[in-house]
């Protein structure tokens, strides 16, 4: 069972880590370990499903025009358009969740997987400082950031990170790579949530507590897009956050080498 402090930690964790380029997955790998305890499916759906409404919320315009589009079935308009690129980069990153999904759990028990991930997260991260792109979305850019987003199920590899860093790197403008990349998430989230579906039964939670959790990461996801937004404005964006990714990666790598 999980408890009211569980439920208040994790929920925070999600709410901080899910946006921020620092890998939610390789956070909640390690304070599982850490604490010793194994999140159920159900309570790991609702806290998703917190910053998942911060996400549309946050984005609620482009989520709008991008549902009313489909509803007219418009896709020769600015919200068709995006519609039909979430649709192109959400299929790669399907096919990759569907063969990885089976050995997710041997992944997130291996903090070897979680500290080389954290590696690579920091690595794009400082190298797509150095790109500075203007060209609008592609179909092969979106299929390339749907690759980045489905291989980022990998605890330790931040599905921010690596999605906008690969999205600026091709030369996306920042700014249009930034938005595409947690417009992308929204369906993803969804997704995942519906295929872990048929396992939410085989565990027992308050919902009370799910409501806790769920609200608590709501709230920080939403803090932590607005804060991220103005941070990926500034020159240097995602890349400060890319020394706390090697130093985590660090301090999991020596873990590991110690136990």
């Amino acid at each position: 069972m999980v408890t009211l402090f569980e439920t208040i930690i994790f929920g925070i964790i999600q709410g901080l880590t899910e946006w921020l380029p620092i890998s939610s997955s390789g956070h909640f790998a390690l304070v599982q370990q850490i604490m010793n305890i194994h999140v159920p499916v159900i309570f790991n759906i609702s806290l998703h499903m917190g910053t998942l409404l911060s996400a549309i919320f946050f984005f609620k315009k482009d989520v709008v025009t991008v549902v009313k589009a489909i509803a007219r079935l418009d896709f020769r308009s600015p919200g068709g358009r995006l519609a039909v690129n979430i649709l192109v980069g959400g299929l790669p990153t399907a096919v990759i969740g569907l063969i990885l999904h089976d050995v997710i759990d041997v992944l997130f028990n291996s903090l070897l997987v979680v500290g080389i991930g954290l590696a690579i997260t920091g690595l794009f991260l400082y190298v797509s400082k150095t790109k500075k792109g203007k060209e609008e979305l592609s179909p092969l850019h979106c299929v390339l950031i749907g690759l980045a987003q489905g291989i980022a199920i990998i605890p330790g590899l931040s599905r921010s990170g690596l999605t906008v860093s690969v999205g600026v790197l091709l030369g996306v403008e920042r700014e249009k790579a930034f938005k595409y990349s947690f417009l992308l998430s929204i369906p993803t989230i969804l997704g995942a949530a519906l295929l872990d579906l048929d396992n939410i039964m085989l565990y027992q939670v308050d919902g009370t507590l799910l409501l806790v959790g769920l609200g608590i990461s709501a709230l920080l996801g939403y803090v932590c897009l607005k804060v991220l937004t103005k941070i990926f404005q500034k020159k240097d964006g995602f890349t400060m956050f890319a020394p706390y990714c090697w130093l985590l990666s660090f301090l999991v790598m020596m873990s590991v080498l110690v136990l």
